[in-house]
This record gives structure tokens, sequence and C-alpha cells, in this order.
């Protein structure tokens, strides 16, 4: 594959030692960004209160996906949830920008929901937080083939906020490419970039959490965290955390939990008579769950509980 043929996404802000390739990802068969977006459905969102709002769109084949202008003035929940036709076969690309500002004072939730089977799936976020705004953004990414999760926020604003959790499965050879940036240039503001999944069945994932301190964002905090399960030995994890400091009174920090299920865990489980599939179903779903618990909006929980075949006494 040449690689120079094709668009670089996902891009650190500063590049690392690239023997595990991980200071961008590659999506192929374009050769630049703007392409990749070109055929958008465009959509301006300008929630007038606090009741949520929900956009569904299902992958059908005739609209490539969503360019998103979201104008938040009023404290916001905004739910964007993909699909798939279960009618079509093969893979098919769903793309999603979204452009948020998000004014003084004000709190946007922002939740993704990605469950398209069989998709090349690809959600850019690119949100600037003014004075003593928030941005929350909680993504559950499911099914795709390939999956890009790439959200970037400016923290311009005093004692601005970013808060983000993502969940995810990946199953039978499937592909996920995250990258997390949070520059902070205005003072006291707060950033908190997690992730949190399970890999199983010759899959792949890569992270990238980008905490920037730049000069002038006295008094800020930022932290990065990572919860990644193992549930085979024919999968790989790459992982690339990153602090920049250009300011000296900041604290940040990063944390992270690699590995295969404890031991004691799958004994105690076991010894109540659950199966080993049945023990790594619970682990994996508890991921999910947690991201859900950060959702208040019961008709989407149920959409995510259902394409994952959760029976009721398992809620």
């Amino acid at each position: 594959m040449n690689t120079s043929e094709n668009a670089k996404i996902n891009i650190l802000p500063v590049p690392t030692w690239n023997h595990l390739r991980v200071n961008e990802a590659v999506y192929e068969g374009v050769r630049t960004v703007e392409e990749i977006f070109e055929g958008l459905e465009k959509v301006e969102i300008s929630p007038t209160d606090e009741t949520p709002v929900v956009y569904d769109f299902k992958a059908d084949g005739s609209v490539k996906g969503v360019d998103f202008d979201l104008k938040i003035n009023t404290d916001s929940t905004i739910i964007l949830r993909f699909t798939a036709d279960d009618n079509l076969y093969g893979e098919r690309d769903v793309t999603v920008r979204i452009g948020s500002n998000i004014k003084e004072g004000r709190k946007l939730h922002l939740v993704i929901v990605n469950l398209t089977k069989n998709a090349r799936f690809y959600a850019a976020s690119d949100a600037v937080c003014e004075k003593e705004s928030a941005l929350t953004m909680t993504t559950v990414s499911l099914g795709s083939s390939k999956a890009y999760l790439e959200g970037k926020v400016k923290l311009q604003g005093e004692s601005s906020n970013f808060d983000t959790y993502t969940a995810y499965i990946l199953e039978k050879g499937q592909f996920l490419d995250m990258n997390y940036v949070a520059d902070h240039t205005g003072k006291n503001t707060e950033a908190n970039i997690v992730s949190a999944g399970v890999l199983n069945e010759k899959t792949q994932k890569v992270s990238r959490q980008t905490v920037n301190f730049i000069a002038g964002c006295a008094g800020s905090k930022g932290a990065e965290n990572e919860e990644v399960l193992l549930l085979d030995d024919d999968v790989i994890n790459k992982s690339a955390p990153l602090i920049l400091c250009t300011e000296e009174d900041v604290e940040g920090e990063h944390g992270a939990s690699i590995g295969q299920p404890d031991e004691d865990v799958i004994f105690y489980l076991k010894s109540r008579g659950l199966a080993i599939e049945k023990i790594y179903e619970m682990l994996s779903i508890a991921k999910v769950e947690a991201a859900l618990s950060r959702i208040d909006h019961q008709e989407t929980k149920k959409l995510v509980r259902d394409f994952l075949e959760i029976k009721e006494e398992e809620e």
C-alpha cells in the first residue's frame, strides 16, 4: 500500500518515535482530508432549551454522512445516532464532521452512538469552549469494521471544561483508531479524557490522548486514563498518551489499565456456574454500561442494548 496516496487523519500534535506507527492513521481511497468530507449532508442544530435533540442517520448507500454545525447558546444535550441498513452488504462509508462553539457559561453534552454494521465509520469533532463553558462527550462505538474517532477541543475560555468517555467492543477482526486532543489556552481550564473497551478475535485498536498545556493557561489541569481488556492472545493494542507543556503552573496525569481479566474474578465467576464465554460477555457489556450511565435518554440506552442483544434481566 502506498500511504502517500491516502489521506492522513487522527494526527498527533507532536510526532513520537514512529516504530509502532501511531503518529497518524491512514484513510485509504482519498488523497486529502477535505475529500473525505465531500458530499456530506449539512445540518445546523441550535437548541433553544435543555430538551435533548436526537438526530438519527441510517446508512443506506444514498448519503455518505453528515456535516454538523452545533450552535450552543443554552445548556444542551445533542444525541447523534448512526445505524446501517441490515439489507446492505459489504463495507460502506459513514462520515461525520461536527463543529461546535459553546458560548460563555453554557454546557453541552454531545453523545455519539455508532452502530453501523460493516461500515468504515469516521467521526471528527472540533469544539471551542468559551469562558466557564463545558463540553461533555460520550461515545459508544460498536459494529463497524473500521472506526476512526477524533475529538479536538480548544479550552480558550477561563475555567472551561472538557470531559470525554469512549466505550467500545471490538470483535471479529474489527479496527478502531482514536485521537483526542485538549488544547488548554485559558486559565484554570480542566480536561478529563477516558476510554474503556474490549479487544477480542484478531482485533486492533490505536488510541491517542493528548493534554496540551499552552503558555498562559496557568492553574489548568488535565488527566488521561485508558482501560483495555484483552480477551484474546491474537489482538493488537497501541496507545500513545501525551502530555505537552509550555506552562509551569499546571497539573497533568495519565493512568492506564491494560491486560487480561483478573484471574481471581474469573475463578469466582466460574465457581458461580458461569461459562467463560458468558463471563467475557458480562465484562464487555460492563464497559458499555459505564458509558450509558452518563446518558440521560432511555430510548438511546435501549437502542444500544438491543444492538448488543442484552436481555431485560441483564440490565
